[in-house]
């Protein structure tokens, strides 16, 4: 029987990933048969990774926007046909079986639409790491025409592919747009992953203090980090000992202001490697999360945080944001929300009370957010068309 081979088609991949760059690469990771799984990226210049199945379009994203407004229906954009045209080399002199296009960005998927419309017998999977644009009252004609082009193109989607894999948190999106359907599966986040940290990570503890990390961007619209640093300065009065470590970008003006007030407590770090802010992860007593503004989005860093087993303090805008749930079922948790009567004592004994959940408890607890689970969801789909 032949093998399955995959194609993953993405947007920046290793070593310089994006968000959902690195979800692909840890999917692709979790393959026994690395060598039948093959990514096709775009490469925005940085170091091409030494992985040999591994191969990049060469092409910089440069949709007008006319583009955006319309949301798909310009094919031939030039992204589109540079995906389109190195996905149809690589199937033909690898022979692909099965391709899967990953949402963000749009050019993946339309790349996919073309490649199903001219490879009948392979089968395409359209794999949604973000929602498709969420429908709200606003009135703005703009807004009406996104949400209307996007919701044809989910339509065609279904319509043309194989299949569709989708985040769990988006389940009521799509079920909103597609009513039931046998095409659409629903998995979670793939960044369920066993901790590798060291020995040597583990003895850089600092018994003198109390070492709290993030690791991450913040955004001015949904993800700032000025409330949560106001309490978390209220909690280092309390607790002096806590250095609050930021391995982050973005808003810097809200982070230099924190700086002042906050001195020794907390420590700028900057943008550094996937691999250094690992080790800051591993090597810390207590993580710190940010919630989105946002009702399904779920930071990716957060099932970093849960791989470790350590406590985490997490900042939700919303009581209900998309990562409520995952947080509850954790449970090592201490939630902080945003404009509420927080207490301060009550961190301080969540920091003081400290302890770790066991890897065994978390694989079982979020067994469809390990890797594997959409690996072989994926695998499942296209051995049928083998």
């Amino acid at each position: 029987m032949e093998a399955n081979k995959i194609l993953f088609i993405t947007d920046r991949y290793l070593p310089s990933p994006s968000s959902n760059g690195a979800c692909v690469s840890k999917i692709v990771n979790s393959y026994q048969q690395k060598e039948n799984v093959y990514v096709l990226a775009f490469s925005f210049g940085e170091t091409a990774s030494i992985d040999t199945n591994v191969f990049y379009c060469h092409y910089k994203r440069k949709p007008s926007p006319g583009y955006n407004r319309i949301f798909g229906y310009c094919q031939d954009d030039g992204a589109v046909m540079a995906l389109f045209s190195e996905a149809c080399r690589m199937i033909e002199e690898k022979r692909i079986n099965t391709v899967v296009c990953a949402y963000r960005s749009v050019e993946c998927l339309l790349a996919g639409l073309k490649l199903k419309k001219k490879y009948k017998d392979i089968c395409v999977i359209g794999y949604f790491l973000d929602n498709i644009f969420e429908w709200s009252t606003s009135s703005n004609l703009k807004d009406r025409i996104i949400f209307l082009n996007q919701k044809r193109l989910l339509y065609k989607l279904n319509r043309s592919f194989d299949s569709i894999i989708a985040l769990k948190y988006y389940k009521a999106t799509f079920e909103k747009m597609l009513g039931t359907t046998k095409k659409v599966f629903y998995a979670g986040l793939p960044s369920l992953r066993k901790c590798k940290a060291t020995l040597e990570e583990n003895q850089e503890s600092d018994p003198k203090h109390i070492h709290i990390v993030y690791a991450g961007s913040f955004y001015e619209q949904c993800r700032r980090p000025d409330e949560i640093l106001s309490f978390m300065y209220e909690v280092c009065a309390v607790l002096p000992e806590i250095k609050i470590h930021l391995y982050s970008w973005g808003c810097e003006s809200l982070i230099d202001a924190a700086k002042e007030r906050m001195g020794h407590n907390l420590d700028l770090c900057g943008r550094v490697t996937a691999e250094e802010a690992e080790r800051a992860i591993h090597s810390a007593d207590i993580l710190l999360n940010v919630g989105n503004d946002l009702p399904y989005a779920v930071p990716g860093k957060l099932f970093e945080y849960f791989s470790t087993g350590k406590p985490i303090i997490n900042f939700c805008y919303r009581r209900n944001d998309g990562a409520t749930q995952d947080c509850e079922k954790y449970g090592n948790v201490f939630n902080i929300y945003s404009q509420s009567d927080n207490s301060v004592d009550d961190c301080v004994k969540f920091i003081l009370n400290r302890h770790s959940v066991s890897w065994d408890v978390l694989q079982t607890t979020f067994y469809d957010s390990l890797p594997e689970y959409t690996a072989n969801l994926i695998m499942e789909k296209g051995d049928k068309h083998v």
